[in-house]
């Protein structure tokens, strides 16, 4: 028997997000909706998401992992925009984890990021 952990439903979230902002069809994985539909599951997904990293003390750990990835030094940024839990899964780790006062502090920083992984994954 498999666990779901926190971690699974930040990766789904950041499918889904990767995926409405490519355009690309939802039907192929939930068997049908638009994208509205699909995206209403979000708050969802964030709730369950921030219940598990609290319930099972995992908020340290996990706070500690994206500030260590939002503190690298531009010379690691491409190694990192393929990683499995690179920019796009960091972000929308963010989003869960990051008081406002401080998304609003690293917002621009996490937008480089995110415009080098984009290019990164586009040349190769």
């Amino acid at each position: 028997q498999r666990d779901i952990s926190y971690q699974n439903l930040i990766h789904d979230m950041k499918l889904m997000l990767l995926k409405f902002a490519e355009e690309k069809s939802f039907s192929v994985d939930s068997g049908g909706g638009g994208p509205q539909s699909n995206l209403h599951t979000l708050p969802y997904m964030a709730h369950v998401a921030l219940y598990t990293i609290n319930s099972s003390r995992a908020s340290g750990r996990e706070e500690r992992s994206l500030e260590t990835w939002l503190d690298s030094p531009p010379s690691q940024w491409c190694g990192q925009a393929t990683a499995v839990d690179g920019p796009f899964y960091q972000t929308t780790a963010a989003m869960l984890l990051l008081s406002r006062d401080k998304w609003s502090s690293k917002r621009a920083h996490i937008l480089q990021r995110l415009l080098l992984t984009v290019h990164v994954r586009h040349v190769s």
